[in-house]
């Protein structure tokens, strides 16, 4: 072969591998949700790649102004059946369709897709319901009308069977941690499971290393940062008993909750308190801004007790801050490589506040240390290379279907 027949040749293998991707997803097209932000992250770096990504969400389905919890629970459960039409009516356009598990619950055959049908997790939600269930033992719940209690329990378990029937009907499923996919096939799910983390782009990487504070101001402002929605799940009733436990030891350290998605007054109700100079909390915020706000934080808690990966511990830990997380998947994935001491056993608030002391109290020299080796971690948690790789995935398995 010469050449010219080479070059040929390689254009066409380049060309082939360029997917048209369809995303779907049944919330909102809105980065402050963590799902989704995974989905627009690894389509900013699909279409850098070449790769054509179009999305159907919740903004596609239901237009306009936003609904009340009721109904938005209706709509989540609608959603499939709008999303199953639109990809009737338009498979041909597609080789892959990437939905979030429960987001589409059709079989190949009824959506006419001879492409490939990606059921992928965000946090596996089988794990999720075993932590509610957890939750309401270890946290009684007693607010709630009955009739409001029934209403959510029951589009609950009828989203969980449609979720099961997405997981049923997909050719591949994409998890993001060994434990879900262990999960899976202890379940005795038929497809074939895939384990992709998630990351940051170069960019973010960038924003959140310059921003940053030198070690020695961080250490004499005691700052504490959590990232993430204020939740049982995210550990909203761990932190009163971690707060005070702290303040034992460091009266002077500070607490910063960042995009709670809850009201300050809320948080600082579930600490237990009416105000305090050494509590902050930030609703919202654009996703430029994290940055500027962790800049000179010193510490990061994450007391999360099931996660899907962790977007939230990548972005303090490129800002070079040690972060202190429950010893569960996603967690554990990130930060065992750095330093089993940010890991703590699932529940433990007292370890977990002794760690975040610790983690005060180091010298500048062995906190720059850290810091380093936390920025570093991060580098190996790319968008543009797990987006890479899961295109390669995703070509290999649709070369393999059966065409009819």
């Amino acid at each position: 072969m010469d050449k010219s027949e080479l070059g040929s040749s390689q254009a066409k293998a380049e060309a082939a591998a360029k997917l048209r991707i369809l995303l779907v997803v049944n919330h909102y097209w809105d980065p402050r949700l963590g799902a989704v932000r995974v989905f627009m992250e690894v389509a900013e770096q699909w279409r850098a790649a070449g790769h054509t990504v179009e999305t159907y969400s919740a903004s596609d389905a239901f237009p306009g102004k936003r609904a009340a919890p009721a109904l938005a629970a209706l709509r989540q459960l609608t959603f499939g059946y709008k999303a199953a039409a639109f990809v009737s009516a338009n498979a041909a356009r597609f080789d892959v369709v990437d939905a979030l598990i429960g987001s589409l619950h059709g079989s190949k055959q009824t959506l006419c897709l001879n492409g490939l049908l990606v059921a992928r997790s965000v946090g596996l939600y089988l794990l999720y319901e075993r932590f509610d269930k957890e939750a309401h033992r270890r946290w009684p719940v007693t607010k709630g009308k009955g009739l409001t209690r029934l209403f959510y329990n029951t589009t609950g378990r009828w989203f969980r069977t449609l979720s099961d029937r997405a997981l049923r009907h997909a050719d591949l499923i994409n998890v993001p941690n060994d434990e879900e996919k262990k999960y899976l096939e202890s379940a005795g799910i038929p497809a074939a499971i895939t384990v992709q983390p998630y990351g940051l782009s170069a960019e973010r990487r960038t924003a959140l290393a310059q921003a940053a504070a030198p070690a020695e101001k961080r250490l004499q402002l005691r700052k504490i940062s959590f990232v993430g929605m204020w939740a049982p799940r995210k550990g909203s009733r761990d932190w009163p008993t971690i707060l005070r436990l702290v303040w034992q030891q460091v009266p002077e350290a500070c607490f910063c909750f960042f995009g709670t998605m809850v009201d300050p007054e809320r948080v600082l109700s579930d600490l237990g308190l009416k105000f305090s100079e050494r509590v902050g909390s930030v609703p919202e915020y654009s996703q430029a801004d994290l940055p500027r706000l962790l800049a000179d934080c010193a510490v990061g808690g994450f007391p999360s007790y099931v996660e899907g990966f962790g977007i939230a511990i990548l972005e303090q830990l490129g800002a070079g801050i040690p972060t202190v997380a429950f010893d569960v998947a996603g967690p554990r994935d990130i930060l065992s490589q750095i330093s089993a001491d940010l890991l703590i056993t699932k529940g433990d608030s007292s370890a977990f506040a002794a760690a975040l002391v610790r983690l005060l109290r180091l010298d500048p020299a062995s906190y720059r240390d850290l810091s380093d080796r936390c920025r570093a971690r991060t580098a190996e948690f790319q968008w543009s290379q797990i987006a890479r790789d899961t295109a390669e995935i995703y070509a290999a398995h649709l070369a393999r279907l059966p065409r009819t």
